[in-house]
């Protein structure tokens, strides 16, 4: 997966006005990473991984998860990464410096 840094730090600033806390740099880097086929994608356009946490101790792809998945807490959550990810879409499309910045990381490899 490569995460397009432009990208990421964009849903990171209005994710974060949102309510959405993320871990340092140094505490991503922590956690273990997983499959997922928008990294084939990332490497085609610029991409990133919108995460946030779903409250449980349960591993994703399990009953408990999905239960959990299923609570108001998770929903309102997703609102707040999709309103995130249509707001950096926004921008990407309204914003010729931001749209070019993209593109130059895109080709930069970040």
């Amino acid at each position: 997966m490569i995460i397009n840094d432009p990208l990421a730090e964009r849903y990171i600033s209005y994710a974060s006005k949102f309510g959405i806390n993320f871990p340092s740099r140094a505490d991503q880097d922590r956690v273990p990473g997983a499959s997922t086929d928008e990294g084939d994608v990332s490497y085609e356009v610029p991409s990133l991984q919108a995460v946030y946490k779903i409250e449980t101790k349960e591993p994703n792809h399990n009953p408990e998860f999905t239960k959990a998945a299923g609570t108001e807490d998770a929903h309102e959550r997703t609102m707040v990464v999709s309103k995130s990810l249509a707001l950096v879409g926004v921008d990407f499309f309204t914003q010729k410096e931001f749209r070019s910045e993209v593109k130059r990381r895109f080709k930069a490899g970040r």
